[in-house]
């Protein structure tokens, strides 16, 4: 069975064609990743007032979603 060609294309010059190829196979885990911050997640409600603990408990929120777990590398069907 022949593998049909198809481009890649980007707007980063500075990028030889074998990076763009590497750039595009992680492209899955991004729109994966991306996919769970938009998801409504289940967590018991934190009542936070002062606005540099609201600030650090996203960004905690947000470094964990960029951390790889178990959960991620499920089988898609």
């Amino acid at each position: 069975m022949l593998a049909t060609p198809y481009p890649l294309i980007s707007n980063d010059r500075k990028l030889s064609p074998a990076q763009v190829l590497e750039a595009h196979k992680g492209q899955p885990m991004i729109e994966k990743r991306f996919e769970q911050t938009k998801t409504v997640h289940e967590i018991a409600p934190v009542l936070l007032k002062n606005e540099g603990r609201i600030e650090a408990l996203f960004t905690l929120y947000f470094l964990a979603l960029l951390r790889p777990s178990s959960s991620a590398s499920c089988a898609l069907p």
